[in-house]
């Protein structure tokens, strides 16, 4: 009960400081409670090391054995099995049940019936799966990414999803881990591209411009852009650089617009940052900063 009521006490501080910290620094609060479970846990292990009467690797991560050859298993009712070397792949679970051995008289039976049921859906899955392989054409494959008018917009679309969420998540670990540089791969930019691309949609919901005005967005780093937009009463219009003074300039690093744009630092904060400069309508700027978040 020790370990119990120690493990309440250390969650409840570990979301108290999260909280603290995420008010304090305008940080998202996930990120801050990943970092603050990483030192809970380092505490932690800290702590037991000091007590020289436990086993910290079965503690924190138990016990996996792997073999190629087993002749003394031991089963149930003094039964002895073997598993041959290439022959089966055989799995021991040590499972602590509450309602006594009495209650498990039927296991073995159940056990054997659902996996012989799994086996035999997986065996006619793929059987169905090899007739269809074997039969398709060498276009047939080129079908699968691709269409007569080039890559399939669908295959195109959850692949970049795929790589803006786990390049996004990967930049969260690194934030809470105190490493916030960014990961400079390909993946950044399908980022910043698919950021970029919904400007023209953030500027008309979150401005509401529709005179002509100009905006210009500058992006300072490894992937520095500037976008100019007019706001019309269609929507925001990308334009090429125009000598016309804009009604706001904002200029910031990739790193942050980014971050902002993917809901990971409120908008005071975007504005607020030292790297990050406001030229013109601090009230457009402003509603322009709270409407970036268009993922969270």
């Amino acid at each position: 009960w020790a370990m119990g009521l120690g493990g309440v006490v250390a969650g409840l501080l570990v979301a108290v400081l999260a909280g603290w910290l995420a008010r304090r620094t305008g940080g998202r609060e996930d990120s801050q409670l990943a970092g603050m479970y990483l030192v809970a846990l380092a505490a932690g292990v800290a702590l037991i090391s000091t007590r020289h009467s436990i086993d910290l690797t079965h503690l924190l991560f138990g016990s996996v054995l792997a073999v190629e050859w087993q002749n003394g298993g031991r089963g149930r009712l003094g039964r002895s099995w073997h598993s041959g070397l290439g022959s089966a792949l055989t799995f021991s679970l040590l499972w602590r049940f509450d309602c006594g051995l009495s209650a498990l008289s039927g296991l073995s039976l159940a056990t054997g019936v659902a996996l012989i049921r799994a086996l035999r859906l997986f065996g006619i899955e793929t059987a169905r799966s090899l007739v269809r392989l074997r039969d398709m054409k060498p276009e047939g494959y080129d079908q699968i990414v691709t269409t007569p008018l080039g890559e399939s917009a669908t295959y195109r679309f959850r692949m970049e999803t795929r790589i803006f969420d786990s390049w996004i998540h990967m930049q969260d670990l690194r934030d809470a881990m105190l490493r916030p540089e960014d990961d400079h791969t390909v993946a950044e930019e399908v980022v910043i591209a698919h950021f970029e691309a919904t400007l023209p949609s953030v500027i008309k919901g979150a401005t509401e411009l529709q005179g002509g005005e100009l905006i210009r967005i500058n992006l300072s780093g490894r992937l520095a852009r500037s976008m100019t937009f007019r706001c019309l009463p269609e929507g925001a219009v990308p334009v090429e650089y125009s000598s016309e003074q804009p009604l706001l300039e904002l200029t910031t690093p990739v790193s942050m617009f980014w971050r902002r744009c993917a809901g990971r630092i409120s908008a005071e904060a975007f504005l607020g940052e030292s790297s990050t400069k406001v030229l013109g309508n601090v009230g457009v700027a402003l509603a322009l900063a709270n409407g970036l978040a268009t993922t969270r």
